[in-house]
């Protein structure tokens, strides 16, 4: 809730939800005087627990973070669109496009999907206190724990990790289509009720969550996902097509 109150991410993510963020619904809650609403504890006063210069490195990343996050793919379709009015691919407006997006997108892929030692995590719920994890922004992380379970129906491909401190969602994407449905159905359902060691991104989006890069049971089966591979192959390819037709123009 802290990362709530301090992070535009929070509220830019509210603005296409479902639903408020949890502190607007408790704060909701606490003022409507139905029975039951809570007394003892203030999400109202929460907003105020910010602790010394947070809001303000929150909002410095964000204001980083969203033209990383828009750039590129920005970049992209406008370079896309000005094709179609330049007299060939390699019109100068067309290139410059090009090479911006690629830059934006391989800065978005370090950012989302860093290349960094993974940190140790010891207990779950400590990862709550990283408020610099975002939608953009990832920690690499490594932690133990038992899977409980999985997404919450039965070709779910994500897992439900568990220690003594809480829980936390883990995320399993692929770039190929149809593999998460595959994985789900037929491989995901064998480390449930496995003692694992899961490295991965811890995010927020907004809620908090793991996005699995492997993982491996004691049992000895493992997986893996290529979608941060995909993410940086993306990049580099937008960027190196940039920087050939840049080099052809010149």
């Amino acid at each position: 809730m802290r990362w709530e109150n301090t992070s535009p991410w929070a509220r830019w993510h509210e603005l296409f939800a479902t639903h408020p963020l949890v502190v607007h619904r408790s704060a909701a809650l606490e003022r409507s005087g139905l029975p039951g609403a809570p007394t003892r504890w203030r999400a109202v006063r929460a907003a105020a627990a910010a602790r010394p210069g947070e809001r303000a490195a929150a909002r410095g990343r964000f204001l980083v973070e969203l033209p990383i996050h828009l750039g590129g793919w920005a970049c992209l379709l406008g370079a896309l669109t000005v094709a179609r009015h330049d007299p060939g691919v390699g019109g100068l407006r067309t290139v410059a496009a090009l090479v911006a997006a690629g830059l934006l997108l391989v800065v978005r892929a370090a950012l989302r999907s860093p290349l960094g030692a993974p940190e140790p995590v010891d207990e779950a719920a400590s990862l709550l206190e990283r408020l610099d994890a975002g939608p953009v922004g990832a920690v690499p992380v490594s932690l133990r724990g038992r899977i409980i379970g999985r997404g919450g129906y039965v070709a779910s491909p994500d897992f439900v990790l568990a220690d003594d401190s809480g829980i936390v969602p883990i995320v399993y994407h692929q770039p190929f289509p149809g593999a998460r449905t595959l994985f789900g159905l037929t491989g995901a359902d064998d480390f449930v009720d496995e003692e694992v060691l899961v490295t991965g991104w811890f995010l927020r989006a907004p809620g908090p969550y793991v996005e699995l890069r492997s993982i491996a049971a004691a049992s000895g089966r493992t997986a893996r996902s290529w979608q941060f591979v995909a993410r940086y192959a993306l990049s580099l390819v937008v960027l190196v097509v940039g920087a050939v037709l840049l080099a052809t123009n010149l």
